[in-house]
């Protein structure tokens, strides 16, 4: 078993929480906030993860 390895998401992870079955329901979704990076006009910073 590896060691447990923490790390800051980068705005290609953004995808992990976009690709969801019940995305529209859970998170900032069910509010109609789109999960994307600033770089793509979104709210959500990698640098702050």
């Amino acid at each position: 078993m590896t060691d447990l390895v923490i790390r800051a998401l980068t705005p290609s992870d953004a995808a992990l929480f976009t690709t969801f079955q019940d995305n529209p329901y859970v998170g900032r979704a069910a509010f109609g906030h789109a999960y994307t990076s600033t770089a793509d006009g979104g709210e959500y910073r990698p640098d702050w993860s």
